[in-house]
């Protein structure tokens, strides 16, 4: 309870959250609107960014867009006529979970707008990432070995 107490008086301005393990970050239809530029700007971490041109959850403009505005070594792309769940595989067809997104106004995770070939994007995306995390974090094997 102590230790509750002790971050109830820490400002968010100032409270660290670094974490140096993190070497290099993909993000995909990040939520970022919850985040100040002063959280940020310590990030020095490379991070690949993806958004969904046609996400239907979050205003990109606000989260993915801005957020590569506010970092220093950033990849971005916007995956072209992807909806917000493009990124995550499909829910099997015999899956108990079922979600009621036509009452919320939003699209089944498992539909896709026209023309978006899910399974061939996540063929390409996972070989991206992949090589992403592997030239960054081969560069940061590189940098340490020469200190």
């Amino acid at each position: 309870m102590a230790a509750y107490a002790a971050l109830a008086n820490v400002s968010a301005d100032t409270f660290d959250v670094m974490d140096q393990r993190i070497s290099a970050a993909v993000v995909m239809a990040p939520l970022c609107s919850i985040f100040e530029p002063y959280s940020l700007r310590r990030i020095a971490a490379p991070v690949k960014i993806y958004t969904a041109q046609k996400d239907d959850l979050i205003n990109n403009s606000v989260n993915g867009d801005w957020l590569r505005t506010q970092l220093d070594d950033v990849q971005f792309e916007e995956v072209a006529n992807a909806g917000h769940f493009a990124f995550m595989a499909q829910f099997k067809k015999d899956n108990p979970f079922e979600l009621n997104t036509a009452s919320a106004g939003i699209s089944h995770p498992n539909t896709d707008p026209d023309g978006f070939d899910r399974a061939l994007f996540h063929q390409r995306l996972e070989k991206e990432v992949v090589l992403f995390f592997d030239q960054m974090l081969n560069a940061v094997a590189v940098s340490e070995q020469e200190k």
